[in-house]
């Protein structure tokens, strides 16, 4: 993940908040989780925004009902 937006297309822009999906919720490889910890601590206030984003998306989630059948 670059800062940099110059130059990029649409495809870049949106691989990029494919790549932090991926990062909040745990499904990156290691080599990407290892990414995106060096671009948040290029910028301190990207983990301000990162950690913001976590608290509003973990309100929105759901209990799972224990006692759904989905067969």
């Amino acid at each position: 993940m670059t800062d940099s937006t110059r130059g990029s297309t649409p495809d870049d822009h949106d691989e990029r908040w494919e790549t932090l999906a991926r990062y909040l919720a745990g499904e990156s490889s290691a080599a990407e989780a290892a990414q995106v910890g060096r671009w948040l601590a290029e910028d301190p206030r990207r983990g301000e925004v990162l950690d913001a984003l976590r608290r509003s998306t973990a309100s929105l989630e759901l209990p799972v009902p224990h006692d759904v059948d989905v067969d």
